[in-house]
């Protein structure tokens, strides 16, 4: 799994996209963020093309003067496994 961000600029929402591929399929993903060091709200991520998700923190949700978003994309398939980018999930997300 690999995951990028989008950055739209300040007053614009942030999309993530993500490359995820598993040996049968991927059943959902989610996009875990949060704004500095408050609690991490989740988004569902959409399957946009083969193996591209796509999830968008919306404008409304980044606060004027935000100058840090953390983020975890979680990919699970259809019998229940999981896993999260970055591997330590939201102990060490992305920024």
């Amino acid at each position: 799994m690999a995951a990028a961000p989008a950055l739209g600029g300040r007053g614009a929402a942030l999309v993530v996209s993500a490359t995820i591929s598993d040996d049968d399929e991927v059943a959902t993903a989610t996009l875990r963020w949060a704004i500095g060091a408050g609690a991490f709200a989740s988004i569902a991520m959409t399957n946009t093309a083969g193996a591209t998700w796509q999830g968008t923190v919306p404008a409304a949700s980044i606060p004027s003067g935000t100058t840090s978003l953390r983020y975890v994309v979680v990919a699970a398939d259809p019998t229940g496994n999981s896993a999260s980018h970055p591997a330590t999930g939201e102990a060490s997300p992305h920024v």
